[in-house]
Parts: C-alpha cells; sequence; structure tokens
C-alpha cells in the first residue's frame, strides 16, 4: 500500500524518502483444535502506527518538505522481505530519485529497551550526527548506533541497490514472534515519542 506526499520545492519533489512498515506477521497455527492467532502487535503494528502517524504530521506540513515523500506498508517482510524487493525490483519510482529509505520496525518496547536502535547511519553522510542531536532534545535515548545497513528488516533490498536505509527498531524484548505479542503490552507513549523523532529526522533530511 503506498502513497505520496508531493514534495513543495519545484526541483526537489523529483527526488524521495521513502517512509516504511510491513504489516504482515507470523499468522497462526493450531494446538490441537484451537486457533493460535499471533497477533503482532510489537512486530509490526507499532511501525504501521508509526507510518501513519508520522504520515499524517509529514502531510499537515508538506510546505516545510522540499523532497516529496513516499509511504509505504509492505507486505510479505516475514516470509522474505517479499513486498520491499518488490518495490524495488518494479522501479515504481526509478531508484536514482530515492535519496534515503527508513524502516520503522518494531517500535512499540522503548521504555522496556530503555532506548531506540538504529542500524544503518553510516549509509549517509551526518546521519549519526542529526539523529543524536534530534534525539537530545526529545530526551529520546539511543541505546545502540550501528553503521551497518539492517538485513533483516525491508532496509535490505534498498542496501543491496546502493540506497541508504536506516532500520529504527526497540529490540526483540518484546514477545517476540509469539503470540503474546499483544497491544496491552505497547509502550504508547514511547511509540509516540519515537514516531516525532522520525518526523523531525525526516524533515531535517
Amino acid at each position: 500500500v503506498i502513497g505520496i506526499i508531493e514534495g513543495s520545492d519545484p526541483n526537489l519533489k523529483n527526488e524521495y524518502i521513502v517512509i516504511g512498515a510491513h504489516y504482515d506477521h507470523v499468522g497462526y497455527h493450531f494446538k490441537g483444535k484451537e486457533k493460535i492467532v499471533f497477533k503482532g502487535a510489537d512486530d509490526n503494528a507499532s511501525g504501521v502506527d508509526g507510518v501513519i502517524e508520522i504520515g499524517r504530521a509529514i502531510y499537515k506540513n508538506r510546505e516545510q518538505f522540499g523532497r516529496s515523500i513516499v509511504l509505504i506498508a509492505f507486505d510479505g517482510e516475514e516470509s522474505g522481505l517479499i513486498g520491499s524487493t518488490q518495490f524495488v525490483k518494479d522501479e515504481i519510482i526509478p531508484l536514482v530519485q530515492i535519496k534515503l529509505m527508513m524502516s520503522i520496525d518494531m517500535i512499540g518496547m522503548l521504555s522496556k529497551n530503555k532506548g531506540i536502535e538504529l542500524y544503518g547511519t553510516g549509509s549517509f553522510t551526518d546521519a549519526k550526527l542529526i539523529a543524536e542531536q534530534i534525539a537530545s532534545t526529545l530526551q529520546l535515548p539511543i541505546k545502540k548506533d550501528d553503521k551497518g545497513i539492517a538485513n533483516r528488516t525491508d532496509t535490505k533490498p534498498f542496501g543491496d541497490k546502493g540506497i541508504p536505509a536506516i532500520h529504527f527498531f526497540t529490540g526483540t524484548v518484546s514477545p517476540y514472534h509469539k503470540p503474546e505479542d499483544d497491544a496491552n503490552l505497547l509502550d504508547y507513549d514511547g511509540m509516540a515519542k519515537i514516531s516525532n523523532f522520525i518526523y523531525k529526522f525526516s524533515l531535517q533530511m
């Protein structure tokens, strides 16, 4: 599911920043006759919520964004990054025009993880510095900052094509890939803080 918010700059609007999250999870299985559903609240309803709220804020302030913003809900991430791989393969948007990709994958456990983790800040200049400055103003702890692009989320297909890509993450401290990954466990204040962080980061970009 793809939406585009056109940039306000006559030239830069032909360049794109992709903000994506996968909306699939691992499904269900049967235990005898009982159907056990894996609800995937942190993985990755939290990320999809982030994309929706960040998109809402960007649209409200769209005149401040020179580049165009692409909002994507990917399918098939858990089955092997299928949706993001297909998007890159089809070049719905020419890859040369995509300047940055951000994957919001599991951001529902800020308090429990004691901070946010960033993967891929080494993929373009000054990303680490900009992220640290914004996080400091929001009093958002950066627990980990890995320069390399993450291979287990939707950043990988973009990174494989040389596109800078960052994964925003609060770790696997939820009931990861278990039926207990439910909405009542999410840190909603933390999700709001992280979404605000990503919004401000996108604005800087």
